[in-house]
C-alpha cells in the first residue's frame, strides 16, 4: 500500500507548481539526517502517524531525491531505512 505521502506526490507529478498546497500528513517527528552524497549535506526525514478510526499507520518519508523518484512499494530510501533500523533499536531498548 503506499503512504499518503507518496499518494501527494503522484499527483504533484501531473499537477502544475502553482496549484501544489502544502499538506498534513499527521503528527509525529522531523529529522535531519546527514546525505553521505555530494548533492546535499543533509536531508529532512519525517516519520508520520496517522490515525484512522479501524487503524494507525506508521509512515515514513524523506526529501532526498531518491525517495521522490522510488517505485518500491515500500516507500524507502538509504536514509529512511538507517533511521527506522536506529528508532527501531532504540525503541526495543526502552
Amino acid at each position: 500500500m503506499k503512504s499518503k505521502a507518496r499518494r501527494i506526490l503522484d499527483k504533484w507529478a501531473v499537477t502544475p507548481v502553482a496549484q501544489q498546497a502544502p499538506r498534513y500528513l499527521g503528527s509525529g517527528e522531523v529529522f535531519i539526517w546527514p546525505a553521505g552524497s555530494l548533492d546535499a549535506t543533509h536531508y529532512l526525514v519525517a516519520r508520520t502517524i496517522r490515525k484512522t478510526p479501524k487503524r494507525t499507520f506508521v509512515e515514513w518519508t524523506c526529501a532526498c531525491r531518491g525517495f521522490g523518484l522510488s517505485q518500491k512499494e515500500g516507500d524507502e530510501c538509504k536514509h529512511v531505512i538507517q533511521l527506522k533500523e536506529q528508532w527501531e533499536a532504540l525503541s526495543a531498548n526502552a
